[in-house]
């Protein structure tokens, strides 16, 4: 791909941003939760 630049920039989100809470009333953590929660985003800029 000559001629072709961009920039790549991976970002996770587990820690400071979750989807759902990973853990229960019972502070423990539950392996459904902490599977959504684990995902990084990408994203592309020309």
């Amino acid at each position: 791909m000559s001629g072709w630049s961009c920039r790549l920039k991976a970002a996770g989100y587990t820690d400071t941003k979750p989807k759902v809470p990973n853990r229960d009333m019972f502070d423990v953590g539950t392996s459904e939760n902490l599977a959504q929660n684990r995902r990084v985003g990408l994203r592309m800029h020309p």
